[in-house]
């Protein structure tokens, strides 16, 4: 799957549910996810340059450090939840293509935002994101 993958950025999802908490899974399924976006951002880095299982992320809601994490949080290193979604594709007769985006999942929870609110991820090695809701 590495070999496979042109490089890795980090990336931030934007959750928009239509459900507050406690969420189940079939509340996300239902919601389609969740879902409203997605900001990448970082620099570019080949997927074997760096042992992403040890990838950190430290997440800031202005300025304030509110999540923190290591990638190994995803399945114990983050191209395996990658793997598994191109193995339940091709299950289907689908699979994944040159160009696709692919989100390996998140190792923080949820960082919820207001107007007016910066999100920042610092991803160590990988690079920044920064978000201003308006």
């Amino acid at each position: 799957m590495l070999r496979a993958t042109e490089y890795v950025v980090p990336a931030l999802e934007i959750v928009d549910a239509r459900l507050q908490d406690p969420r189940k899974i079939f509340d996300t399924v239902a919601d389609n996810g969740a879902a409203a976006g997605i900001v990448v951002g970082g620099r570019p880095v080949g997927p074997l340059e760096v042992d992403l299982r040890w990838v950190g992320g430290i997440m800031y809601r202005n300025a304030e450090i509110e999540e923190t994490g290591v990638a190994a949080g995803v399945l114990g290193h983050p191209a395996l939840g990658v793997a598994w979604l191109a193995n339940k594709l091709g299950t289907h007769g689908i699979g994944l293509e040159p160009g696709h985006l692919v989100l390996a999942g998140s190792f923080t929870r949820v960082v919820f935002a207001k107007k007016g609110d910066t999100l920042h991820g610092d991803f160590g090695a990988l690079g920044g994101i920064a978000v201003q809701f308006v």
